[in-house]
């Protein structure tokens, strides 16, 4: 994963096994039906680069995130942009961030690694303004 500049101290990176095959975690993160099942009250996405991703936290239409994919290779890997809609004060101003997720097959499931970049510095994510920003 390439680490983007940002303004943060580099990106957040973590790294799950998942009791899923590559495929069935890829399309977690490409249809909107399953993202919502995942993340979110509802989500609103098509799967191709440089098209939109929406997802609603709660709250109705003003909570939550908006972006664009990146890139999109079948069951290997996402990338989208992620900027939140109505952030907390501590992270007004910031713009989009870039979320990196690559999916490897592994010891029957699958292998996650999510890189999170260009998010600002650690003290302004996790003062209590800034809430469960990240």
């Amino acid at each position: 994963m390439s680490a983007a500049p940002g303004a943060g101290e580099g990106p957040l990176r973590v790294e799950r096994w998942l009791a899923a095959p590559p495929e069935r975690v890829y399309a977690y993160l490409t249809d909107a039906a399953l993202w919502r099942r995942w993340q979110g009250t509802d989500a609103e996405l098509e799967a191709r680069p440089g098209r939109e991703l929406r997802v609603f936290l709660g709250g109705g239409r003003d909570a939550g995130a908006r972006g664009h994919f990146v890139e999109l290779v079948p069951h290997a890997r996402v990338s989208f942009t992620w900027e939140w809609v109505n952030p907390p004060p501590a992270l007004a101003g910031l713009g989009p961030t870039l979320v990196e997720v690559e999916l490897e097959p592994r010891d029957g499931g699958t292998l996650l690694r999510l890189a999170h970049s260009q998010l600002p510095p650690i003290g302004a994510r996790c003062t209590p303004r800034a809430g469960r920003a990240t």
